[in-house]
């Protein structure tokens, strides 16, 4: 019998770390970590695992930043990304930034966006910088990590408090392998307009997106790019005009799978939601390729008559000719 985890076959090992692994739940880094550094045979198994889809306290990154620059074989390794932005729950110490990471953001910060701040003495320069207009703390994080690892096909990002992306390199990176990007906003009550810089800035450097997740949003303009090979589009809790949808699906042309939940005046008191003949309508100029909608207000808080039964049934008709599955939770 073997005395430790290290003495078993490759074969059981993987099997055991496969459990550990599931595609269903994240494995505990820390474990992850320990296994790693037991013996070479390990450190072969789980290296890739470990680095994978990275998870880490906020107050860490610039660790991670540091391992990733001095090993660029790991930051090649890493597939998916979630930045959250709890950056009020963990906050970071600026005196124990690495040398090397700190060294690479005061050479390539911009100083036409953005300028050290640390203290009243200007010259005391570390890695917090400030927006010139608001004072706003600018979320640097994604700056070092999403420029160190260009292979990541997932990406989460918290849009409350990431205002800018990639301030420190000129020209953006490309992240060609970058497929599924998913846009969070913790402001329950407002909403956010899909021309942000952030939004703007990570979509036009992913050439081969094909799915896109957003939430909480109540507006789009300003895009001059189509997301031509995304062809999955989910709105989650989202309060859109008919105008702003139409200018949103101009986006994806090539679009085979939309839904779209409403949020309704929870996102504020002017919210406007799309009515069945809108949706109709902006998917007929922008969306041809379309095989399925899901139109779903039972979230919404939204009173069920204020659209007629007849343009709902309408809706389904139309939707039914042209071979589009149509799923409508909220009438039935």
């Amino acid at each position: 019998m073997p005395a430790s985890f290290s003495d078993l076959a490759t074969e059981t090992a993987e099997q055991i770390l496969n459990i550990l692994d599931s595609p269903d739940e994240l494995p505990d880094p820390g474990t992850l970590a320990r296994l790693n550094r037991t013996s070479k045979g390990l450190n072969a198994l789980t290296t890739w695992r470990l680095y994978r889809a990275p998870r880490y306290r906020y107050s860490d990154w610039p660790l991670l930043a540091r391992t990733l620059m001095a090993r660029r074989d790991l930051a090649s390794l890493v597939k998916d990304l979630h930045f959250d932005g709890n950056v009020f729950d963990d906050p970071l110490v600026p005196e124990k930034f690495p040398e090397e990471v700190a060294t690479y953001y005061l050479k390539n910060m911009d100083p036409e966006k953005h300028y050290p701040l640390t203290s009243d003495d200007p010259d005391e320069a570390t890695l917090f910088t400030a927006s010139e207009d608001d004072d706003a703390e600018v979320y640097i994080e994604m700056d070092f990590i999403l420029n160190l690892c260009r292979n990541v096909e997932k990406l989460f990002v918290n849009l409350m408090l990431c205002y800018e992306a990639f301030n420190l390199l000129d020209p953006p990176p490309s992240l060609p392998r970058l497929a599924s990007v998913s846009f969070g906003y913790s402001n329950a009550h407002y909403g956010f307009a899909i021309d942000h810089d952030l939004s703007y800035s990570i979509l036009s450097a992913a050439p081969n997106l094909t799915r896109l997740s957003i939430c909480r949003v109540k507006d789009c303009w300003g895009f001059d790019f189509a997301l031509k090979n995304v062809t999955e589009l989910v709105i989650g809790y989202s309060s859109l005009s008919g105008a702003a949808l139409k200018e949103l699906l101009s986006l994806v042309p090539n679009l085979q799978r939309l839904e779209y939940e409403g949020g309704g005046t929870s996102l504020g008191d002017e919210a406007e939601q799309f009515t069945p003949s809108q949706a109709m309508e902006a998917i007929s100029e922008n969306c041809r390729n379309l095989k399925y909608f899901c139109f779903d207000l039972t979230c919404g808080g939204i009173d069920r008559d204020w659209v007629e039964r007849t343009e709902v049934e309408k809706a389904t008709e139309w939707f039914n000719s042209r071979g589009i599955e149509f799923k409508k939770p909220y009438y039935g």
